[in-house]
């Protein structure tokens, strides 16, 4: 829904009609507006750019002075000495944090006391003079300043203070009234910071911005130094009691050492365990041995018992059982040979016989001693491994002894050392911290002074005039539009009343000097009232292409809005254009159609309907030809004559005897004779009253026809103001008027 700045609420709440426009802001029609309000536009800029003027002269100019300052935050880890030297970095935490300490009470309390604050006017209101100016009464901030010193007196009276609370409480006032000319900001991305101080007095202004940044940079001094002592301090404290703790450490390890012997807790027992590595060697080998003979004398016993001394012989690897078993082959082989030669009994076979016996005895002989020395080894190597077992036991746990003896000895070397290790890094950090010369330098520095500022940064008189003209001519506009919102309840353009309705704009009527509007159709035929009656025509011509409108009503709203007017001149137009036309007037409260046009008052549409003769109650308008039916005498229930057979007979032989038929019925919104007769006719013309009928009443009478089943032609503007160029422009904008408002002279009014 098209914008409106003269809108009514009523306007604005109603649902879209068919053809009404959406726009947007209507920034012609709202330039319009504030044209027809130029007078109160100007006259409110004008009173409220003095206003500002004077405000301006009246007010006290101040100025800025800046310096700049690089800022860091300083390193608290004070052991390690490059972190206590390492200068300030740049991130936004650490510039932040800096502001803040700039920003910071205890610091512009510093600067307050090294300034002599309270003894300056300025800080203190004891010792300022009253403004004798008479400027100071157009001021408003003089008013806020009196009522705020009223309050403030009754809530801290003056006279309750001792001495000491008084001067505690203007310290602290000096430092709020600082703190309000102060603004700390960072520029842009960098580490530098700008300290600007915004005074009365210029010089003032220099010396409070230079004093802060410096007493900043003492701060910085100050915390190094304090810094500095303090990690001294702790770190003398510190190496006190390391001092004692290795001393206590290496007397410790001392006497352990005493105690166990050893030197050292890494190879004390190396000796010991390379012995005990030889004897388990010994000890592995003797139990290698004692294992091999101890099986060979097994499977010798064995063999022994089993297959007697033959058995044991073969396996025995002896060269006397060699020797003695070879004999034994000899002397078994001569007696199988001569056994065939010489019986068992011969000498010489008993010979051998016993030679035999003899030599089987010796190998008994020595298989027997050869056992009993297996045996005999076989305990001897038993012993010398229990031997060597015995002595291993003892050197291993001699060894276990010697390790843990070792392990605590090199645990009490270890703390010892690392005790030292300690004492000594302290040391060095302690001797750095002492003698170090950067620890004298802060971490900041001013990258530039402030000088003293020579143009004031309040008021920016230029721009302060410039914002006050487009402020006065804002408010001028905002009053001209208010004040038509509030007064203009009307319609003062086509197109408003269109979007307002739905309906189709069909002209707008001026007004006509000494309001002889017949006289102006029938002698004034250039006139822009003819004219505008003429456009009237040719719209419900237009409205009606499809159809033959030959009956057309035209209604209001409210009285007074120039219905009967118009309904009368378009009539007279039409008769004197050849057409047989019929004027009826349906108003039978307050007809006047009579009066206008010069005819009898009686016969009229009262009597046509009680006794209907149509040729008795036609009367004849000799100047312009036009037929009329007055509304005749007075009836109690004028709704229901026009509501009646006769009436809608009368209708219908009207349009069948006649080209028009014009209708002029009383207001809708007032009584319901307009809406009885609403479908009887072919078209209804709405008139709405320029600048003067409230919008939600013409609404409300459009929609009170269009239930009643009119058929609207469109709706007409009348009695409009000749110099609203609504009558030469379609809606009233000043540069299509002043554009096409030529077309003026051809209206001879």
């Amino acid at each position: 829904m098209k914008f409106d700045p003269l809108q009514s609420e009523d306007d604005a709440g109603r649902a879209e009609f068919p053809g009404n426009r959406d726009e947007g802001i209507d920034i012609l029609a709202f330039a319009a507006s504030v044209w027809r309000r130029r007078a109160i536009v100007l006259g409110v800029a004008a009173i409220m750019f003095v206003i500002a003027f004077v405000y301006v002269l009246q007010l006290t100019p101040r100025y800025e002075a800046s310096s700049l300052v690089r800022i860091g935050g300083p390193k608290s880890n004070v052991v390690d000495i490059q972190e206590v030297l390492q200068g300030p970095g740049q991130e936004q935490g650490v510039v932040d944090t800096e502001i803040e300490v700039i920003s910071s009470r205890d610091l512009l309390g510093r600067v307050a006391g090294k300034l002599q604050l309270e003894q300056n006017p300025v800080f203190n209101p004891a010792l300022r003079a009253g403004d004798g100016s008479a400027w100071r009464y157009v001021n408003p901030l003089y008013y806020v300043g009196l009522v705020r010193g009223l309050f403030a007196g009754q809530e801290q009276p003056s006279s309750g203070l001792t001495d000491e609370d008084a001067k505690v409480q203007l310290r602290s006032q000096i430092t709020d009234r600082l703190s309000e000319m102060l603004k700390v900001r960072r520029v842009r991305l960098s580490s530098v910071v700008s300290i600007t101080i915004e005074a009365e007095d210029p010089a003032l202004a220099a010396r409070l911005a230079n004093t802060i940044a410096e007493q900043y940079i003492v701060s910085q001094y100050e915390t190094k130094f304090q810094a500095a002592e303090s990690a001294s301090k702790w770190l003398n404290e510190r190496l006190g009691n390391l001092r004692q703790e290795v001393e206590a450490a290496e007397g410790a390890l001392e006497q352990y050492r005493a105690k166990t012997g050893q030197l050292s807790g890494s190879s004390n027992n190396t000796l010991l365990s390379e012995q005990a590595s030889q004897l388990n060697a010994q000890l592995i080998i003797a139990r290698t041995e004692t294992a091999t003979i101890n099986s060979k004398l097994a499977r010798i016993e064995e063999m022994y018992g089993t297959g007697g001394v033959e058995g044991v012989a073969k396996v025995l690897d002896s060269e006397a059982i060699v020797r003695l078993r070879s004999k034994e082959s000899d002397l078994t082989r001569q007696i199988a040979d001569l056994s065939q030669e010489f019986g068992a009994r011969h000498p010489k076979m008993i010979g051998l016989k016993a030679q035999l016996e003899d030599t089987r005895a010796q190998i008994r002989q020595e298989v027997e001693k050869i056992l009993v020395n297996l045996r005999n080894d076989a305990a001897a190597q038993r012993a010398k491994s229990n031997t060597l077992q015995a002595g291993l036991n003892s050197m291993q746990g001699e060894v276990g002894a010697r390790s843990q003896q070792s392990a605590e000895l090199s645990m009490l070397e270890r703390e010892a050392a690392a005790k030292r290790t300690l004492f000594d890094t302290f040391l060095k950090r302690f001797q750095e911290t002492s003698n170090s010369e950067s620890l004298q330098q802060a971490d900041a520095t001013i990258v530039s002074r402030a000088d003293r500022p020579r143009m004031p940064s309040f008021p920016k008189t230029g721009q302060f005039l410039i914002l006050s003209i487009i402020g006065a001519l804002g408010a001028g506009i905002g009053t001209a539009v208010f004040v038509e919102r509030i007064l203009d309840r009307g319609y003062r353009r086509l197109d408003q009343v269109e979007a307002a309705t739905g309906l189709t704009a069909l002209g707008a009527v001026p007004q006509v000097a000494g309001g002889d509007l017949i006289e102006a159709i029938l002698n004034k035929p250039n006139s822009s009232f003819t004219e505008a009656i003429r456009n009237l025509h040719a719209g419900i011509r237009l409205s009606s292409v499809d159809d033959d409108a030959k009956v057309i009503l035209f209604t209001s709203a409210v009285p007074g809005e120039g219905k009967t007017a118009i309904s009368t001149s378009l009539a007279v137009l039409l008769a004197r254009a050849g057409y047989r036309t019929l004027l009826i007037d349906c108003d039978l409260r307050r007809g006047r159609t009579d009066e206008r046009l010069g005819l009898q008052s009686k016969p009229g549409l009262v009597e046509l309907l009680v006794e209907p003769d149509l040729e008795s109650a036609v009367q004849l308008h000799e100047a312009s030809g036009l037929n009329v039916v007055v509304g005749g005498g007075t009836t109690r229930n004028p709704q229901d004559l026009l509501a009646s057979n006769a009436m809608r007979e009368f209708i219908a032989r009207a349009r069948t005897s006649y080209d028009y038929v014009i209708i002029d019925t009383p207001p809708s919104s007032v009584v319901s004779e307009a809406r009885i007769l609403a479908a009887a006719a072919d078209r209804v013309v709405l008139i709405c009253k320029w600048n003067a009928t409230p919008r939600n009443i013409v609404i409300g009478a459009e929609r009170q026809m269009a239930a009643a089943g009119a058929q609207f032609a469109g709706v007409v503007i009348s009695q409009v103001a000749p110099r609203s160029g609504l009558i030469y422009g379609y809606d009233s904008y000043s540069p299509y008027y002043g554009k096409y408002g030529q077309y003026a002279q051809y209206y001879q009014d």
